[in-house]
Formats: structure tokens, sequence, C-alpha cells
């Protein structure tokens, strides 16, 4: 998507929620629902990026971003669900889906499964359904019976609005319609190691979505905001949670929190995990009297200054700002982006931004970029 080359269009991440009716006793913030991606390999170091940015449409609820290693086990089982069932005396299946196997995730058909995610022993879910069972089955009146589990897919080209089922996965791999990518199995196993990863290492924020803390810009349309905004959040925000270092970024998870029985959705455009090539070397003091002086910034220019909770500490960030994500953006006199001829269009305008509070007294803030030849 690029607003300097007009082009407006861009595939957006829809995420609708709501509690179901066996819900509605619980507090709405013990509620969540969320999605999971694994990165690739070469972008599991983050240690020099600065910033977490995503762009989103929507105001209801809270956002719960985790960076790391995070568990693949949807369901809690320990196990890891595949449609690729292993033949005999195999350990892997043959990485196709043969008829038989697209269940979903779940790991039975419609009459097998029991309403709450999981599959029956014995009899299908009907027969406990007119025997008027309620514990070994999920029968509330929101379940539709004829998929207890609500894992089937479907999208009918003549109704492209009705994306109510695009994410099922039993069903999507045969028969008359068939999901794009749908001939291989489902399976839990993200990054496609061959099996489960159930670690939970990694750094974790949150934020209501009506804060305007990490607001870092908003797009308009002729003069009226659109309701899609930035969100920049420091890394330096995050909270640690367990053992996870930032060369170890293997997931990124969303989760949102606060949902009740009014349907809501909240649309993703677009996120980075971002750097710059101006990395921040730390706050120096100059008056050497005062401060350690080992190490090479101390032996030039006194103590760098370590960082805690407190308010009134020495903060010191480098940041950017531009024509394109930030509307309130007026760039210098005579100043504009490059301009490409062979495409007609101008480049976003941007400048450095050195953001600092509470230096002390003859104390620096220094930033350096490394050029090649």
């Amino acid at each position: 998507t690029s607003l300097r080359a007009g082009n407006e269009t861009t595939d957006v991440m829809v995420l609708r929620y709501k509690s179901k009716r066996h819900q509605r006793d619980i507090d709405p913030d013990s509620l969540w629902i969320g999605v999971t991606t694994s990165l690739y390999s070469g972008d599991y170091e983050q240690t020099q990026s600065k910033f977490f940015e995503i762009w989103l449409k929507g105001e209801s609820g809270r956002i719960h971003i985790d960076l790391g290693k995070i568990s693949e086990d949807m369901d809690g089982n320990g196990q890891l669900n595949t449609e690729d069932i292993p033949g005999a005396g195999l350990s892997l299946g043959n990485g196709f889906l043969e008829d038989a196997e697209d269940t979903g995730l779940d790991g039975c058909f419609d009459e097998t499964e029991d309403g709450w995610g999981g599959c029956l022993e014995s009899g299908t879910y009907n027969d406990y359904l007119i025997s008027g069972e309620t514990d070994i089955i999920n029968a509330s009146s929101d379940i539709d019976s004829q998929d207890p589990n609500g894992d089937n897919w479907n999208y009918d080209q003549n109704n492209f609005n009705d994306y109510t089922q695009v994410n099922g996965t039993e069903g999507n791999g045969t028969g008359s319609k068939i999901q794009e990518g749908g001939k291989y199995p489902d399976t839990e196993d993200l990054d496609r190691s061959t099996f489960l990863d159930k670690t939970n290492d990694y750094f974790s924020t949150q934020f209501m979505l009506t804060d305007t803390t990490y607001l870092a810009g908003e797009t308009e349309k002729n003069g009226e905001p659109t309701g899609w905004r930035l969100f920049r959040v420091p890394l330096s925000d995050f909270k640690q949670v367990k053992n996870i270092e930032w060369n170890e970024i293997r997931y990124v998870r969303l989760a949102i929190t606060g949902l009740d029985s009014v349907q809501k959705h909240l649309e993703i455009a677009k996120m980075e995990i971002v750097g710059n090539e101006w990395q921040e070397m730390g706050i120096v003091g100059l008056d050497i009297s005062h401060f350690d002086t080992s190490g090479f910034f101390g032996r030039h220019f006194g103590n760098i200054y370590g960082m805690n909770d407190e308010d009134d500490d020495p903060t010191f960030q480098v940041a950017v700002i531009n024509t394109e994500d930030n509307t309130d953006y007026t760039p210098p006199k005579g100043v504009k982006g490059e301009y490409d001829r062979l495409n007609e269009i101008r480049s976003k305008e941007q400048s450095l931004v050195l953001k600092f509070d509470h230096l002390p007294s003859k104390a620096t803030g220094i930033a350096q970029k490394t050029l090649y030849t």
C-alpha cells in the first residue's frame, strides 16, 4: 500500500469477536481472542530494533502484544494437532491432504464434535442433544448442531462480503469448493519445524485501544479522520516474561480482551518491528567528578546513565517523523521528498527526532550512524 503512489488498496485482517452464550457470566477481561504468526528465521534478531508499529482501526477492548517464543499448542492438550496423519510405522505424514484427513484441527468430523472444541469418544453430538445431555456436549443455543465446534470452512464468491467461515479448517481442501492452499494439511505447527513448540518465553505489552499514549499518526481523507491509526510502541516498554532475549523473536501474538455479548471488530492493516539507522548510544555525563568513568564513553565523556522506573530519570530516544504517517508533521520550508519521474510519485519527507527529558546539567545524549562505503 502506498498513499504516495495513489494506491489505497491493501489486504486487511479483520478480527470479529463477541462472547458466547455460555461465557456471559464470566468477567469480560478474562475472555480473549487472539492470533499468532511465526516469523522467518532472518527476523529473529531484533536487538537493534526500537519500536513495534501497528496500523489498526477499532476502539473497543484492550490489545495485548507478545513477541518471542510462543506456544503453538492452541488447545493446550500438549500434542501436535495436525490433519497430516502418519502412515503405519511412520512418524510424519506425507504432506498432502487426503479426503479422510480434512477434519480440521480438532481431529473429528461434525457428527462427533462435542461443541467444546474436542471430540466425542463415542456416539454423536445429535444423539447426546436428543437425550438432554449437557455436560459431555455444549448444548448452548448458539451452538450449530451441524457444526458443533464451529470449524467448517466456507466462502461463497457470490456473497463475497461474508467471511464468517473463512478461517475454518474442516472441509477447506476437499469437496466442490476448495480454499486456495487448502490441499495442504492444516496444522498447529506454524513454523513447519515438524514438532510442537510449547515454550512460552516472550516480551509483552498491552494498552486500551482508546489510549493515545502510543498514538503516532492517523490518516485522513478529504480532511476527515478515516479511523486508521498508527500506534508506535517502544520495545523498551515491553515487559520480559520468563527467559527471552531480543535475538529470539520467533513469533508474534495479538490478543484482545474485554469481550461482551455485542459483536465488535478490529481491523489490522500492517505490523512491523522497526529500527533506525541511528542507534542510541546512551546518556553520558561530562562532569567526571560525579560519575564513574569506566569504559569507552566513560573515558571520553563520563558515566553512561542507567535507566530505572523513576519518572525523573534522564531519557534519550531516537525516532522519526514523516509526511506519510504523521498528518500533523510540516516539513521544513523548501524541503520535499525525492520525486520518482518514472512512476510519477514523490517519496515521503522524513526527519530525525531526538527525544530527551530530564537531562542533568552537562549531560549528553548520543546517537550514532555508521556509514558504509
